[in-house]
């Protein structure tokens, strides 16, 4: 399934150790590819606990938000279609959103049809806005993939009230549907709404249903729901209505919904989630009154769980616990650009396990 891991929210200019990162990954995926093939290496990157092992590898902290932006950076630079046979698009704010234009120029090189790549990046992006509303709002958007149309999205959300950070990794074998549970390595809970996994796979159905009887049987519904919806301070005032939501979603409860967006749900008549997912102007507002109208009507709900988990080779940037050492991380990528992939299997073998 889907994964993600929750950060610390910094800024967090280029280290100064940014060439030897570039350097040093340029030669790990490499020998990964030489070893495993552009699968394996895309697979790696859809695994959160291996991508934050590369990120401290590479000598970023473990927990901050950096691991993913300056990360992802310095795979965009040392990823080479023609020497890996993969590549690596987008980024923070402007450069994320000229993904679809960035995924065109590299598929050419790669001789892969750039369209469902294009599709999967806009739909792993809205999955995450729409159908994952967990406080953190996406400013980063990547996405990975090779010459046979396998890819790995890794992007990124923030809270700047909470100043934390959380990112996600969809991959091409999960995303079949875009409405897989993510787990997140997380450090606090938070209000969530979400139509990812199993639990709401009723109430992904019954907004489907209400959606396909048209924008004034909807508009109806949620005039309704909105005066049935309590607070969480209700149970003190013996208040017995309707349906408890989370504080944080209600602060986030939409005043009136978008018409022509219902309108065109009613037109396009969408087959499944996924589907839903691409119509214009389905966002998070509309999503959630539709996720509440069909608890309180259909009595199928949305998942409030957060899908939380509580969770260094040559140093770190902040120096905790000791410095970079880029001396010795040039010397690393140089002993890789040496060293071909069988040469060092047969070393590590012959070192054997009770050495390692």
């Amino acid at each position: 399934m889907p994964r993600a891991a929750d950060l610390r929210l910094v800024r967090c200019p280029p280290p100064r150790h940014f060439p030897e990162m570039v350097r040093l990954s340029r030669e790990l995926f490499r020998l990964i590819v030489e070893e495993h093939g552009t699968e394996g290496a895309l697979r790696r990157l859809a695994d959160p606990r291996w991508f934050q092992s590369l990120a401290c590898l590479l000598g970023y902290e473990r927990d901050t938000s950096g691991s993913t932006t300056v990360v992802t950076a310095a795979l965009r630079e040392a990823l080479d279609p023609e020497e890996h046979g993969l590549t690596l698009v987008g980024g923070k704010g402007r450069l994320g959103l000229r993904t679809p234009e960035l995924i065109r120029e590299r598929a050419e090189a790669l001789d892969v049809d750039p369209e469902p790549l294009i599709d999967a990046s806009r739909l792993a992006a809205k999955s995450d806005t729409v159908c994952l509303q967990d406080g953190h709002d996406l400013y980063h958007h990547t996405i990975a993939f090779d010459e046979s149309g396998r890819w790995v999205v890794i992007q990124q959300g923030m809270n700047p009230e909470a100043r934390t950070a959380r990112r996600y990794h969809w991959s091409w074998r999960e995303a079949e549907r875009f409405t897989e549970r993510h787990p997140v390595a997380a450090s606090a809970p938070a209000d969530v709404l979400s139509l990812q996994g199993d639990r709401p796979a009723g109430c992904r159905r019954a907004i489907l249903d209400l959606v396909s009887e048209g924008p004034d049987r909807v508009l109806r519904e949620w005039r309704r729901v909105r005066a049935a919806i309590r607070g969480p301070l209700d149970r003190f005032l013996d208040a017995d209505r309707g349906v408890e939501v989370p504080e944080g979603i209600l602060r986030r409860l939409p005043r009136r919904l978008d018409r022509g967006a219902l309108e065109r749900l009613y037109e396009r008549d969408p087959e499944d989630f996924t589907d839903l997912l691409r119509t214009r102007g389905v966002g998070p507002s509309l999503t959630r009154a539709l996720a509440l109208i069909a608890e309180v009507v259909h009595g199928e709900g949305p998942d409030y769980r957060d899908p939380a988990e509580y969770t260094l080779a040559f140093g770190c940037k902040s120096g905790d616990p000791f410095p970079v050492d880029r001396e010795l991380m040039s010397l690393a990528a140089e002993l890789l650009e040496r060293v071909d992939s069988r040469r060092l299997r047969r070393f590590l073998r012959a070192r054997g396990p009770s050495q390692s």
